[in-house]
């Protein structure tokens, strides 16, 4: 495996997969930024606020040099030389003070603009993935992606990478000032380089399998912690709050173990360097004074030796300030690689936008010898299925769990593709058609009823945002949720959450959502499987309500939900093996009769 590989979880997955890192990364985030001038102009200003402190230390050498020569100099030509340089100081200090205070104007504006149009860009990609790619990520990784992911890449690849162009701008101006000032010294101290970045390269072979085990570990933490909380009713219903805290807390024992063994090699490796660093300063300081005493024919001055010196202590401190910063980008890299994984993945929503829109959908509906397995299975989930929906009618589903009732909803959906067969909706093909199009005709009721924390009247409108306030009255009374939102303190304009309703008044709220998107296709996947007997009868008189005016397909465990369906269709292992009405499928005394006699 090259050096610049690491290994990290697939999001979801056990699996580990290699991830080589260029180091080019940077760029490769970079093209996300839209205002790129602004920050190329904010890596300029930095470095010339980094030049201008060299350009202070050459003149101060130059100061050193007319004060050790002062008695040999007229007091007119000794003061004017010294007020000349002062002078261009004073210069130099207020380029510095100006194009430092521009860079940090640039760089405020810079670092969130540059977070805000990354988690656009990933936010964007992630919301246009297919089904399949939820089903293999967990909800933690993917906001680790958009959180800390994000801040990570931003705080290196905007912030330190600025800090890191000023520092380059410090150590290659120290660099030239002091060959400038004597080649003769300056290559002795370039002689022990490879000694130091021999050091550096070792410690940095250590460090760098350490930072994507402490990346992983930290997604690992966040995503356990977003598991248990939005799932707190059920760690509370079984005691288990000391289990999952003891979970978490080792979790982050894991993150702080990985965190302590890097930072105590990144302890030796700077203190050994600073040893080497000052020791290498002492010395130059000797050879420096020995030219200037023992061997005058150099021509050097003392004021050289404090320029070559200063200059060398500032190309020192600005490339350790550089290779420091060494460990974040090697983990902004591992983080980029991470976001790169969801942006360059082939989106297959993207691909239909080019397909055409179905139009003036009746709602019938037709199932022709469809097969369907999900990735990874060996299994199929639907085999040879075959069924018709005519325009109005109420169709139902049942069949024992995974015999693939939800599979027939979620490929009518376009939620999945490559299935064999066809599906048609009044006679097309729906591969034929964009995606979306094909969403905007069918409003759906899932099983577990999803509010958003908004409004009830912003709720019911999720699915028709143009609608006015007396359709949402008007599906609410369909949807049987208006006499319970009335009650509440703020009506309609009550602000509700995930937690804050009864499950049955969520699924009403639901159904209200699927009315007022007023489709010709309504489907409803086991709307009922969760509920008591008096919001089940409530539910049921909303489906009721559709009866001859939508087609309704309902995906169901309760048979009591079904009963006036027009046709039942009975699955087992992907295929139909019973159809007709209630009382034909309970005079055949077959799997339906069954069913139905173990819910009795």
């Amino acid at each position: 495996m090259p050096e610049s590989a690491v290994l990290f979880k697939t999001q979801g997955s056990q699996d580990q997969e290699v991830v080589v890192t260029t180091g080019l990364e940077i760029f490769s985030m970079l093209k996300f930024f839209k205002r790129k001038i602004t920050l190329i102009l904010t890596f300029i200003f930095a470095c010339i606020s980094g030049i201008c402190p060299l350009i202070m230390v050459k003149l101060i050498g130059g100061i050193t040099t007319d004060l050790s020569l002062g008695e040999s100099q007229e007091e007119g030509d000794f003061m004017k030389s010294i007020i000349k340089n002062i002078i261009r100081m004073a210069i130099a200090d207020a380029v510095m003070l100006v194009t430092n205070l521009i860079s940090q104007c640039l760089k405020s504006f810079c670092t969130p603009q540059f977070s805000h149009d990354l988690r656009s860009e990933i936010y964007g990609n992630l919301i246009v993935k297919p089904i399949d790619y939820f089903d293999n990520a967990q909800t933690g990784t993917l906001i680790a992606r958009l959180s800390e992911d994000v801040t990570l890449i931003k705080e290196t690849y905007c912030d330190k990478a600025i800090e890191a162009s000023k520092n380059c701008a410090f150590a290659l101006t120290g660099v030239i000032i002091a060959f400038t000032t004597s080649w003769l010294v300056s290559l002795i101290w370039v002689a022990t380089l490879p000694l130091i970045i021999t050091i550096f390269m070792l410690t940095e072979k250590c460090v760098g399998h350490m930072w994507h085990k402490y990346n992983d570990k930290s997604t690992y933490a966040m995503a356990k912690a977003e598991e248990v909380i939005t799932q707190f009713r059920t760690v509370k219903s079984f005691d288990n709050e000391l289990n999952e805290y003891e979970k978490y807390a080792e979790s982050l024992d894991g993150v702080d173990r990985v965190y302590t063994k890097s930072a105590s090699i990144q302890g030796f490796k700077y203190g050994i360097l600073t040893f080497i660093e000052n020791g290498l300063i002492i010395m130059l300081f000797y050879i420096m004074c020995y030219f200037i005493i023992k061997k005058p024919k150099y021509g050097l001055q003392p004021g050289d030796c404090i320029t070559l010196i200063i200059s060398v202590l500032i190309a020192a401190m600005g490339f350790a300030a550089m290779f420091s910063s060494s460990d974040d980008f090697r983990r902004a890299n591992i983080s980029s690689r991470k976001v790169l994984s969801i942006i360059n993945t082939d989106n297959k929503e993207k691909e239909v936008q080019s397909k055409p829109e179905i139009k003036c959908v009746t709602g019938r509906v037709d199932y022709f010898n469809v097969s369907f397995k999900y990735k990874g299975r060996e299994e199929y989930a639907l085999n040879n299925f075959s069924m018709t929906v005519e325009t109005g009618q109420t169709v139902a589903i049942v069949g024992e769990s995974g015999s693939g009732k939800s599979t027939v909803l979620h490929l009518l959906q376009r939620f999945y593709d490559g299935y064999e067969g066809e599906i048609t909706i009044d006679g097309h093909n729906v591969k034929d058609f964009s995606d979306k199009s094909i969403r905007s005709n069918i409003a759906s009721v899932p099983q577990t009823p999803v509010i958003f924390s908004m409004p009830i009247e912003d709720n019911i409108k999720y699915s028709h945002p143009n609608a006015s306030h007396d359709e949402v009255v008007s599906a609410a009374n369909s949807g049987n949720a208006h006499d319970f939102i009335n009650n509440m303190s703020q009506s309609y304009n009550s602000e509700v959450t995930q937690n804050s309703l009864s499950g049955g008044q969520k699924q009403r709220i639901c159904i209200s959502r699927a009315i007022v998107a007023n489709t010709p296709i309504i489907i409803l996947d086991k709307a009922t499987a969760s509920l008591d007997t008096e919001s089940e009868s409530l539910v049921q008189k909303s489906i009721e309500n559709f009866h001859g005016q939508k087609t309704v397909i309902v995906v169901a465990h309760r048979l009591s939900t079904v009963k006036s369906a027009d046709i039942i269709y009975v699955m087992k292992e992907g295929c139909v093996v019973e159809k007709g009405n209630h009382e034909q499928l309970l005079s055949l005394n077959g799997v339906y009769s069954d069913l139905v006699k173990y819910q009795l």
